[in-house]
């Protein structure tokens, strides 16, 4: 009996033990399949951020790309409008010039003819000369006019031949005509290349001030106003309201010096580097302006040019210019880096000029160099004004 008695306790007891094996083995389980049901959520979590982080990238890229062709095909629009420009000067200078032709080609055809016809009345003058003095040699006598007489060519012509006065007066007239259309042409040449191509300087003007008067340099493009205000004011003034597509001088005074500064002194005020050789390239006496279109400015500056290897260096210093004028093109409300780093090149009116592009837009960095000129403005419109004030 008590053998009987035991056999179920341990009975009892096996299987207690097997039931919790059981149950340690049912929560491994579950924790087992916790944990993977965590990873998952975890892994789900980190594709669905992955998927994001690529729309946005994607997103950036066309954004990118978007702007990029409308740059190209703004580039590619204004080099048509160069284009057809350029072949319509063509065709009225062509015009011009056969006019001109035609009308020294007809002073020359009335020249010649009467200088023909003068040779003609020679000729014949000489004949008759050389008639009378083969008779005279033959012994033969030609008959006397008398006064009285009249030839009958010459009574059916009624023509007087001239003196050799008026044949005088004549080759000087018919000189003094053809040296006119010359002169006329010449000059017109020249102030097609030379005269027409060069700004009209305004006079120097001086402020006064408590201490003495200030030179005001001689502006090289006309603008319709102009504003005196010191280095911390340009921000604001950029933010005003300047008018609609009109040029406004800006007069960067030094209160403190009572002087008004330079492009070196101006540059390095606000920050701005520039190439070691950059300012003994330039007249250190630039004109600063604004460009003002629909509610927006553009700063800008143009400056003469001194050395003729200005081009090379400013192409050099691409590779730097934007991160250089960053203190100029924060002013404007730059807010970001351009697409690309590389600068693009187009036309206007035979003015060859470089640009690059970056938000917002309209916003970028443009320099030309042109008729003896350096050209630097913050937008594709306002450099193109620019060289419409030169020309």
């Amino acid at each position: 009996m008590a053998q009987d008695n035991n056999q179920p306790k341990e009975e009892k007891d096996f299987f207690a033990r097997e039931e919790i094996k059981t149950m340690e083995k049912d929560t491994s389980k579950l924790r087992e399949t916790e944990a993977r049901q965590e990873r998952e959520k975890v892994s789900q979590i980190k594709t669905e951020e992955e998927i994001a982080r690529e729309r946005e990238r994607e997103a950036l890229a066309r954004q990118s790309a978007l702007e990029r062709d409308l740059a190209e095909k703004e580039a590619e629009e204004r080099e048509k409008r160069v284009r057809m420009m350029k072949e319509e000067r063509e065709a009225k200078e062509s015009a011009l010039t056969q006019i001109n032709t035609k009308r020294a080609a007809t002073a020359t055809g009335e020249f010649q003819g009467a200088l023909r016809e003068t040779q003609t009345r020679e000729e014949e003058e000489r004949k008759r000369f050389l008639d009378r003095i083969e008779a005279k040699a033959e012994g033969r006598e030609t008959p006397a006019i008398k006064p009285t007489e009249k030839l009958p060519e010459i009574t059916k012509t009624s023509f007087k031949k001239p003196g050799l006065g008026q044949k005088l007066w004549i080759r000087i007239i018919l000189s003094l005509f053809s040296l006119s259309i010359l002169a006329l042409v010449v000059t017109f040449w020249y102030w097609y290349f030379n005269i027409r191509t060069e700004p009209t300087p305004t006079p120097v003007e001086t402020i006064e001030t408590g201490q003495k008067l200030i030179v005001i340099p001689d502006t090289l493009i006309a603008t319709e106003t102009f504003k005196i205000l010191e280095v911390s004011a340009l921000g604001q003034t950029l933010k005003d309201d300047l008018g609609d597509k009109q040029f406004t001088r800006l007069i960067i005074e030094d209160q403190k010096k009572n002087k008004i500064l330079n492009l070196k002194e101006f540059f390095e005020t606000l920050g701005v580097k520039t190439p070691e050789t950059f300012y003994d390239k330039l007249n250190n006496d630039p004109t600063l302006f604004i460009y003002s279109a629909q509610g927006v400015n553009r700063l800008g500056l143009i400056a003469q040019v001194k050395e003729a290897d200005l081009m090379p260096l400013l192409k050099v210093w691409e590779s730097t210019m934007e991160q250089d004028l960053e203190p100029l093109a924060a002013l404007l409300g730059k807010t970001g880096l351009a697409p690309t780093p590389d600068f693009k090149e187009a036309i206007y009116r035979d003015t060859v000029f470089r640009y690059l592009s970056f938000p917002p837009e309209g916003l970028g960095i443009c320099w030309a160099v042109t008729d003896n000129y350096f050209i630097l403005t913050f937008s594709g419109e306002s450099i193109i004004k620019t060289i419409d004030k030169i020309k």
